[in-house]
């Protein structure tokens, strides 16, 4: 091979190989998604828009939008903006009870 060519592998589907035996290619389709069904009135209370309290919260205004929708997110992004959001001002309730997992409904 000379210098500087790039050496082409054949693309493998993941249905060709033996060993998946049915194991999932992707571990975010087996992920739980989580919603916190007071977000509307908490943000609410304290914010004009999504966009304001991303900035204050440090959190893409997109993930707000789709928790004040109810949408479900990862419970990482859900868990961070609760914290940020506590750090802030008062939840008046713990953050592992404003935490539904989408499963459990």
């Amino acid at each position: 091979m000379a210098k500087g060519q790039r050496r082409t592998v054949p693309h493998r589907r993941p249905s060709d190989d033996a060993s998946n035996d049915g194991i999932p290619m992707s571990k975010k389709k087996d992920r739980s998604w989580f919603v916190c069904p007071q977000w509307g009135d908490l943000v609410s209370r304290r914010y004009a828009s999504d966009t304001e309290a991303g900035r204050a919260l440090n959190a893409d205004p997109k993930v707000l939008a789709k928790l004040r929708s109810g949408a479900p997110v990862p419970k990482s992004t859900l868990l961070k903006v609760l914290r940020n959001y506590a750090c802030r001002h008062d939840l008046e309730s713990t953050v592992a009870d404003l935490v539904v997992d989408t499963r459990s409904r």
